[in-house]
C-alpha cells in the first residue's frame, strides 16, 4: 500500500511539474516584444505586475488581464484574486496590490494577446515566479 501512494505521489509530481511553465519574461513571435509577469510580497501585501514593451509599429492592441493565484493542495494553483484587464496601443504596465493575504505561496498569471494591424494575433501566457506569505 505505502509504494502505491509513493508511485501515485510521484507521478502526480511529474505531471504537475510538465503541465506548467514558468517564466519572468518572454519574447513574442508575432512582434518582437517582450513579455513580463513579476509578483513582488512585502508582509502580507502582493504587488503584481504585468509589463510588456511593444517594439513593433505594426501592433494594434495589446490586451493585458492579471490574476493572482494561490498554492493549493497537491500543488495545485487556482485563481485568488483579479481579472484586471487593461488594453493598449503600446507598451504599457499592468499593476495591482492585494491587502491581507493569508499565509501560502502565491504567483501572478499574466494573459497578453497581442493584436496586430494586419488582423493577425497572438496569445501568450506567462506565470511569475512563486513567492511565500
Amino acid at each position: 500500500m505505502k509504494k502505491l501512494i509513493a508511485v501515485i505521489l510521484v507521478i502526480t509530481v511529474a505531471l504537475s511539474l510538465c503541465t506548467t511553465a514558468f517564466a519572468d519574461y518572454q519574447v513574442c513571435d508575432i512582434g518582437g516584444n517582450v513579455e513580463q509577469s513579476i509578483i513582488y510580497i512585502s508582509g502580507t501585501t502582493a504587488t503584481c505586475v504585468s509589463q510588456i514593451d511593444s517594439m513593433p509599429t505594426d501592433v494594434s492592441t495589446i490586451k493585458i488581464t492579471q490574476t493572482l493565484e494561490k498554492q493549493g493542495f497537491l500543488w495545485i494553483w487556482g485563481k485568488y484574486a483579479g481579472d484586471w484587464n487593461k488594453t493598449l496601443t503600446k507598451s504599457g504596465v499592468l499593476n495591482t496590490k492585494v491587502y491581507n493575504l493569508p499565509s501560502g505561496n502565491y504567483r501572478v498569471k499574466s494573459v497578453f494577446v497581442i493584436t496586430l494591424k494586419d488582423g493577425r494575433s497572438q496569445t501568450i501566457t506567462l506565470y511569475s515566479a512563486e513567492r511565500a506569505v
